[in-house]
């Protein structure tokens, strides 16, 4: 196929910072009890949708969990940056981690703003 010899191919981990083995392995099962869900006609009662909806709800929280622990991660070690009155320090933190998103910028400084 001519994009497998033209589009490169990363793994998702790649792309998402907080990604871990743990997601990786509900991703799978998820994936698994999706595929025998539709093997089993797609009933909307039952077991294996009982088990599907538990993996899936199970799988999107701890993708929240993940991303929300991580961002903590950050925030604290800007904070941290910040109240040592390090401005240098903070704005290499900063551009490190969230250069190119301009919104959570707005947010943060807006924070530290209410902080001072």
């Amino acid at each position: 196929m001519a994009s497998a010899a033209s589009v490169p191919k990363i793994k998702h981990s790649a792309l998402k910072a907080f990604w871990n083995e743990d997601l990786d392995d509900l991703k799978q099962q998820s994936i698994d009890w999706h595929k025998l869900w539709s093997e089993c006609s797609m009933p909307r009662c039952g077991v294996v949708n009982d088990i599907r909806l538990h993996i899936k709800y199970k799988y999107k929280l701890a993708i929240q969990h993940a991303a929300a622990d991580f961002e903590q991660k950050h925030s604290d070690e800007l904070l941290d940056c910040w109240l040592a009155k390090k401005p240098s320090d903070f704005w290499k933190c900063w551009n490190s981690k969230y250069k190119k998103n301009l919104w959570l910028k707005r947010v943060l400084v807006a924070a530290l703003i209410m902080l001072t």
